[in-house]
C-alpha cells in the first residue's frame, strides 16, 4: 500500500501558514506606518498651504488701506512695529492689540519699514530715504510639533497716488 504522506514533509504546510501569516502581518504593519506618515505629512502642508493665504491676505489688505488713501493709513503706521489685521465693520485696519488667534492656530502680524535707495536710483539697504514708499512684511505663525514655525512675505507698497 502507497502512502500519500511521505513521512519526511510532515509539517511543511504548517511552516508555510506561519510565514504566510508573518509576511502578511509585517506588511500590514508596515502600511499603517506609511499612512500614519503620510496623514502627518497633510495635516502639516494643510498648516502651511493655510499660513500661505494668510499671508496673501495680509498683503492684499496693505494694498487695499494703500488705495484708501496713503497718508491716512500707511504712512500713518509706526515703522518695525507689529501690527494685527482687524476686519471690523466691513473695513479692514490694523492694531497693535494682540488679536485671538485665526482659527485657533494662526498669528498674522504686518511691519512696515522704511526704503532707501542708492544713487542709482535702486532700491538698497542705504542710500536716500524714499518717503513715497514703504516695505511691508506680513508674517504668519503657528504652532507645529511644540515649536513655533513662522512664514513671512514682504512686498513694496508706493505712494503711487501722490497724496
Amino acid at each position: 500500500m502507497n502512502n500519500i504522506f511521505n513521512t519526511n514533509e510532515y509539517g511543511f504546510g504548517l511552516i508555510e501558514v506561519i510565514f504566510a501569516a508573518a509576511i502578511i502581518g509585517t506588511s500590514i504593519v508596515a502600511l499603517f506606518g506609511v499612512f500614519a506618515s503620510l496623514t502627518g505629512i497633510t495635516l502639516r502642508n494643510t498648516d502651511e498651504l493655510r499660513a500661505n493665504f494668510l499671508m496673501e491676505e495680509g498683503v492684499e489688505v496693505v494694498h487695499y488701506l494703500r488705495n484708501t488713501g496713503w497718508d491716512s493709513t500707511i504712512d500713518a503706521y509706526s515703522l518695525d512695529t507689529d501690527y494685527r489685521l482687524v476686519f471690523s465693520g466691513g473695513e479692514w485696519t490694523l492694531s497693535t492689540t494682540p488679536q485671538v488667534f485665526i482659527d485657533d492656530t494662526f498669528d498674522r502680524t504686518v511691519r512696515f519699514s522704511s526704503v532707501y535707495r542708492n544713487g542709482s536710483d535702486v532700491i538698497s539697504d542705504s542710500g536716500t530715504l524714499d518717503s513715497g514708499m514703504r516695505f511691508a512684511e506680513v508674517s504668519v505663525s503657528w504652532m507645529e510639533g511644540g515649536a513655533t514655525t513662522t512664514r513671512t512675505l514682504g512686498a513694496y507698497f508706493a505712494d503711487i497716488y501722490g497724496e
